[in-house]
């Protein structure tokens, strides 16, 4: 999570290779904060703004969305379940 701090632990990541070499989104789940940040990609975050109460949006420094934050994500969210619906087909390597 972007500008919070860095002794949290998630447990669980998901991610998805693009097939660039460059992991795609990722999951985090952090249990101590009941929080879940969606990566979207690799790019730092250089800007965050609160869209709603619990919701943060990261920005990269050109303005693009990088990654979003979810207070209280097992209260808004069902956290058991993730389901990937339509995602390209990814070669993997050997």
């Amino acid at each position: 999570m972007p500008g919070r701090s860095a002794t949290l632990s998630p447990t669980a990541i998901s991610s998805y290779d693009k097939g660039d070499g460059e992991a795609g989104m990722k999951l985090h789940y952090y249990p101590e904060t009941d929080s879940l940040y969606i990566d979207l990609n690799s790019r730092p975050s250089a800007d965050s703004r609160e869209m709603a109460d619990g919701l943060v949006i990261d920005f990269d420094a050109e303005g693009n969305v990088v990654g979003i934050d979810i207070d209280h994500a097992s209260q808004k969210l069902d956290l058991k379940t993730l389901e990937a619906v339509a995602l390209p087909a990814v070669t993997t390597r050997a």
